[in-house]
């Protein structure tokens, strides 16, 4: 039906919770000069039956790897099953916070808060500071954990989210963390001085130091999809015939690799793929002045009797390169010029 002028008339309908109203019944409020009729319905119907926020999973673990430099950092010790650290500030508010898993047994904080805030004086108040979703990282050389996607603030402008800071104190214990602010855009910040932020030393067979430069290949390495590749003609062939996949630090990944498993560097001829030979498994590294000589041993036999073949590859370093790409020289010595091969202090300077 039109309503006068030909304006058709329309309906507006506005549910509100009230859980003591049953169903409730819809009243009128107004009709106004566009033909446009509302109407208010207060009824237990327009109540969320539950909150359906999605929460994000915890890490699966609370440690971070600098491959760079063969550096493992493992706040798992900081966690605590029940309960949480408590942080008195000394203004009427304080925190308890927990490492890598949420707060647990505190029941103002809730089930999911990595951090919350709570009142000295008030056991009913309780803030969402972030939820425990992340892995520990390196920002900027500092160990760091982030929590986001707390309670709303500032009328929902943004979400409490909570930054600790870890700092390495070998004599510290675990320690304990500290308020330091919070910002404007609702961010907790808290630094923690303890021993469980000092790194433990591993084994990485993509870097190698000398001095205080640390040489790191592990922007090559590849852990998915293709193999670094290449083609080249033998002496007696002019047209391209042979081919290489090399992994820098690794073995090749099984889906584009040829040869066997474990195998670093390996070749075939392109006519008859099925005719493969290991020139190496994963290197040693030694710097040089300009970059990193690769030794890949171990390969397949040669004509040489108990001799087995033995590549070289020689990174060298051109930070216009970026990755760059590996260049066949001669028989199994490979040149690979690229900015992965650039030295760095220790500083990550």
């Amino acid at each position: 039906m039109l309503s006068k002028g030909n304006v058709p008339r329309h309906t507006v309908v506005l549910f509100k919770c009230d859980r003591s109203a049953g169903l409730g019944i819809p009243k009128f409020v107004e009709e106004d000069e566009k033909c446009g009729y509302t109407f208010e319905w207060l009824t237990s119907a327009a109540c969320a039956v539950a909150d359906t926020t999605p929460t994000q999973p915890t890490p699966t673990t609370c440690e971070y790897i600098d491959t760079g430099r063969g550096l493992r950092y493992d706040l798992t010790a900081l966690a605590k099953p029940r309960g949480g650290w408590m942080v008195y500030p000394g203004d009427g508010y304080k925190y308890a916070i927990n490492v890598c898993e949420p707060v647990q047994g505190i029941a103002a904080c809730g089930t999911t808060a990595g951090a919350c805030q709570l009142k000295v004086n008030d056991a009913n108040f309780g803030k969402n500071l972030g939820l425990p979703a992340s892995a520990p990282e390196i920002f900027k050389g500092t160990l760091m954990l982030r929590y986001q996607n707390g309670d709303a603030c500032h009328d929902g402008a943004y979400q409490r989210s909570t930054t600790i800071v870890f700092e390495c104190d070998e004599d510290g214990g675990l320690g304990s963390p500290q308020f330091m602010q919070e910002t404007d855009e609702c961010e907790y910040q808290f630094v923690w001085e303890t021993a469980a932020a000092c790194p433990e030393k591993i084994d990485s067979p993509c870097t190698v130091s000398r001095g205080d430069k640390v040489y790191d290949l592990s922007g090559l390495a590849t852990t998915s999809g293709s193999n670094w590749r290449v083609v080249y003609g033998t002496l007696d062939h002019d047209e391209i015939s042979q081919e290489i996949a090399i992994s820098p630090c690794g073995s090749l990944v099984n889906s584009d690799n040829p040869c066997r498993d474990g195998v670093s560097i390996c070749q075939w001829d392109k006519a008859n793929p099925t005719q493969t030979r290991s020139l190496g498994n994963v290197p040693t590294l030694v710097p040089t002045g300009n970059g990193v000589v690769a030794t890949y041993s171990d390969g397949d036999g040669c004509p040489i009797e108990g001799a087995r073949v033995v590549t070289m590859v020689n990174y060298v370093c051109d930070p216009s390169a970026e990755k760059g790409t590996p260049l066949y020289v001669l028989r199994a010595l490979l040149g690979f010029a690229g900015g992965a091969a650039d030295q760095r202090r220790r500083s990550g300077a």
